[in-house]
């Protein structure tokens, strides 16, 4: 039995506690119900690097040309992004 079907199964089983005239007991079940649904996805920490433009992109190539022997976390520092973003750049996953 999946989540949803036993959410629906106690909104069941609290209607007919309900009918029997114990409210209190079937507003718990319906609690307990809903705890079982998912939360959004949200975003939970604030983004960190700033966002790619054109400008960084081709700021990030011509930094790892002049500085072959550097890695993509120094480009990246050097350059204010991360060195994932560095990765990405450099594998042309961006363009």
């Amino acid at each position: 039995m999946r989540l949803p079907e036993i959410r629906s199964a106690l909104h069941v089983l609290a209607s007919d506690i309900e009918a029997k005239g114990m409210t209190a007991e079937a507003g718990k079940l319906r609690s307990l119900a809903d705890e079982t649904k998912r939360r959004p996805a949200v975003r939970r920490a604030p983004a960190r690097s700033m966002p790619m433009t054109p400008a960084i992109e081709d700021r990030i190539r011509d930094t790892a040309l002049a500085h072959p022997s550097w890695s993509m976390e120094r480009i990246g520092a050097y350059v204010g992004v991360s060195g994932g973003r560095v990765s990405e750049v450099l594998a042309g996953f961006r363009r």
